[in-house]
């Protein structure tokens, strides 16, 4: 028995010896919050950008991504530079709310970013947009640099009546 006692103490001595120094006082390791560190300056600089400097914009986003989602973002800009110039739109005043770490393993990591940004236009006033995102990130090195970006919809649950006339049921509502 106290062989056993021993054995086992000695496995959790171990155990403690390497997962401890990975685990910071919170519970997260500091990965994790490398992670979310990335995903928020991505969605800052993905989210700060003028139509008159889309080749700034470009520059700044494309040291933050690998090289596959690089070529989508660069693609989806070109096919939208036209319509942004003519609107002059521009995305500034990014305020991350929160950051979250959903799913990670040594190569990747998923992220969700909820943040706030100013859109403003030539034909309209600044209007305040609150977002949620997915940042899948993957390792790059020693670092982490986003590998994909998935928006979030808004959810807007509201209470409608039935056409049965049965009473009150929730119905939610997803809006673009």
């Amino acid at each position: 028995m106290a062989y056993a006692l021993g054995l086992l103490g000695l496995v959790a001595g171990v155990v403690m010896a390497f997962v401890l120094p990975a685990v910071g006082s919170d519970g997260w390791s500091a990965d994790a919050k490398s992670a979310e560190s990335v995903a928020s300056d991505f969605v800052t600089s993905f989210n700060t950008y003028s139509a008159d400097d889309l080749d700034d914009y470009r520059a700044r986003v494309g040291e933050l991504v690998t090289d596959e989602f690089e070529q989508t973002f660069l693609d989806q800009l070109d096919e939208a530079e036209e319509g942004l110039v003519a609107s002059q739109v521009s995305f500034s005043g990014v305020v991350v709310t929160s950051t979250g770490v959903t799913q990670m393993d040594a190569d990747s990591a998923a992220v969700v970013v909820t943040f706030t940004f100013v859109v403003d236009t030539a034909a309209t006033d600044p209007s305040t947009v609150a977002s949620r995102v997915i940042v899948d990130l993957a390792r790059s090195g020693s670092s982490w640099v986003a590998s994909d970006l998935a928006e979030i919809p808004q959810v807007e649950a509201s209470v409608g009546a039935p056409t049965d006339g049965s009473g009150a049921t929730p119905s939610p509502e997803v809006t673009p």
